[in-house]
């Protein structure tokens, strides 16, 4: 694990005999085994506290001040670091009138402790001494800080899985399975800064500050014992754990709100109603007998049916006579006249009024359906599609993706355009991050017909995601200027539509090529001083002839203290290749610049506020500059 808590590869050391062990050495022995436990801590028992630590609060009146109490416990940070609080510990806070929440973090802190004498090993005085800590005590801090996040309920910030009655509790087991199931798949979690632990949320009563706020204790870590009592406690519980209702379920409560619970609801038939069960199909079958009578088994009277009268224009309002079935069909048939667009009325006393067809309009009757259908031609009547699609670019800017536009055909015309936010820009051509960005549409003919590529590229945008907007058009036929009339019967009432040709002018460019001139000028060489070198004394032992045509290689011996590569940032403790990008970025490339910056310069470059640790950075490639 790094400094940042990201992935790498663990390191440890490999022992032989003679081995020079230096305080690296053995530094890293703790971090393999320290980061070998953050490592299983945070991946697989999570983040929160692990027992105690409970919060407890209180209102001053006079100071208008909150006490906050965090009793003895353990934690879990998000880096996997274990914080254990030996002690009861408070802190004190005066909220803001505007603020109706805030948050208890806690945190670990490494100190610092028992101080030693230890050798100036080089200062180059042999008989120099300086102070070090020889310990770290592994202590903790906590801090009050607005919460902007959303505040939950009591009962939800206790609930975990435990549902209402009105849940269907095993859905939401599903979805939480998936939604952890997916959290696996995209990577495990990284921890940034800073890395703490929320202990629990205050919460306001009322519209001011004033009494005992409101505590919810935050994210708690579920040991083994404690879930596999759970599960015990419910695998062996036979009654209704989940108090399951008959509606959850989908089980039959009552029939026409008749309930028998644990029985039966019988079916009786009465009158003309007839009841057959079928216990092979597990059906019944309700019907009745009275259909198949003929006569008048009602002895109905013909008054009784309230007839309609054969004229209700007429004066003659009884109606006591009977009409033939002819009569009846024609009367109910008869259509007083059709209105066109509200207006004109088209009339045909006695006969019936034809419905014509007229350009890009289809009539289909459907007697059986009794209704006309009337279509407009051209387009299969589809509307134009929109929707929106992300497009994540490769490093060289490219991207593509294939889009479904919801047309059965490839007949239909694209648009693309991007998205800013507050409008939409569309072309093939546009501004994208200060870049120039081309965007391609590709109809497919055979395969995914309906469907169309979106290629994006700009090369200097790199690897990014972008937002698209896409607008599918159908293509819509258009009748011809003249039409042949097929139908002697049939009016053309169309105008006449006359097409003039447009007259173009093209006017052939002059271009003037003028031969650049290019003065070249001999750039002056000066040549560098060469330092005078000191060669180090080299010791070559044995012969260099060891045997007719054998020649050995002579050992050299390098004096004592100087080594043979140049040291590299990563070999400063507590530098990996992250922080090490970062130096860089800032100007700091090399254990000699390191040495030469200030303490400032370092905590800006890393991003730290702990001037501690920028100092420490410093001392270490000095020490590491002195022994070049």
């Amino acid at each position: 694990m790094s400094n940042d808590r990201t992935l790498s590869p663990f390191q440890r050391n490999l022992y032989f005999y003679g081995k020079l062990m230096t305080v690296r050495d053995f530094e890293m022995e703790q971090s393999y085994l320290n980061g070998k436990r953050h490592l299983i801590n945070r991946m697989v028992l999570g983040t929160g506290a692990v027992c105690g630590l409970e919060v407890t609060a209180s209102w001053d009146e006079s100071k208008k001040t909150v006490a906050l109490s965090v009793g003895e416990g353990v934690a879990i940070d998000c880096g996997g670091r274990e914080i254990v609080v030996d002690r009861p510990s408070a802190v004190t806070f005066e909220p803001a009138p505007d603020v109706t929440s805030y948050c208890l973090w806690l945190s670990r802190e490494d100190c610092r402790i028992e101080p030693a004498p230890a050798p100036m090993a080089d200062s180059g005085n042999a008989c120099g001494e300086t102070c070090c800590y020889s310990r770290v005590r592994e202590d903790f801090s906590l801090a009050v800080q607005k919460w902007d996040g959303p505040v939950p309920s009591v009962d939800d910030a206790w609930s975990g899985l435990f549902t209402t009655e009105t849940t269907d509790s095993r859905a939401d087991i599903r979805a939480l399975l998936k939604a952890h199931f997916d959290r696996i798949l995209a990577g495990c979690p990284a921890c940034g800064e800073p890395c703490r632990v929320p202990l629990a949320l205050v919460i306001r009563k009322g519209g001011a500050w004033s009494g005992t706020p409101d505590i919810i204790q935050n994210i708690v870590v579920h040991t083994n014992p404690e879930l596999f009592e759970m599960i015990r406690r419910h695998l062996t519980d036979l009654g209704n754990p989940h108090m399951t209702t008959a509606a959850q379920v989908g089980a039959l409560k009552s029939v026409d709100g008749v309930e028998n619970p644990g029985g039966n609801v019988d079916l009786v038939a009465a009158n003309a109603v007839q009841i057959t069960p079928n216990t092979t199909a597990r059906t019944i079958t309700i019907g009745e007998s009275h259909s198949g009578v003929t006569g008048n088994p009602h002895n109905t009277r013909h008054e009784q049916t309230g007839p309609a009268c054969v004229d209700p224009a007429s004066d003659d309002t009884t109606c006591d006579k009977h009409v033939s079935n002819a009569n009846a069909m024609r009367w109910n048939r008869s259509l007083a006249g059709l209105t066109v667009n509200g207006g004109s009325l088209v009339v045909n006393p006695g006969a019936a009024i034809d419905l014509a067809a007229g350009q890009n309009v289809t009539l289909a009757a459907d007697p059986a359906g009794k209704k006309i259908t009337i279509s407009a031609a051209g387009g299969g009547g589809a509307s134009a599609r929109t929707g929106r699609i992300s497009i994540t670019t490769n490093s060289d800017g490219v991207g593509t993706a294939r889009v479904t536009s919801g047309f059965d055909d490839n007949l239909f015309c694209v648009q693309v355009g991007i998205d800013y936010g507050e409008h939409v820009e569309y072309g093939s051509v546009l501004r994208y991050a200060g870049q120039t960005a081309f965007i391609t549409v590709r109809v497919l003919r055979y395969q995914d017909v309906g469907s169309f590529d979106i290629m994006f590229s700009a090369p200097g945008v790199g690897q990014r995601t972008l937002s698209l907007r896409w607008v599918a058009i159908p293509a819509v036929a258009v009748a011809e200027p003249t039409i042949t009339v097929t139908s002697p019967t049939v009016t053309v009432t169309s105008p006449t539509f006359t097409l003039t040709q447009p007259t173009f002018t093209m006017t052939q460019p002059t271009f003037t090529l003028t031969r650049p001139t290019f003065t070249m000028t001999a750039p002056t060489l000066t040549m560098p001083t060469i330092p005078t070198m000191t060669i180090p004394s080299v010791t070559i032992h044995g012969p260099i002839m060891s045997g007719p045509g054998t020649v050995e290689a002579p050992t050299v011996i390098v004096p004592p203290g100087k080594s043979t590569q140049s040291p590299h940032l990563t070999d400063v403790k507590g530098i990996g290749p992250a922080l090490a990008g970062k130096l860089t970025a800032a100007g700091i490339s090399t254990i000699a610049d390191l040495a030469a910056a200030s303490v400032n310069a370092v905590a800006a470059a890393l991003g730290v506020s702990d001037p501690a640790r920028a100092r420490g950075f410093i001392d270490a490639a000095r020490k590491l500059a002195k022994k070049r």
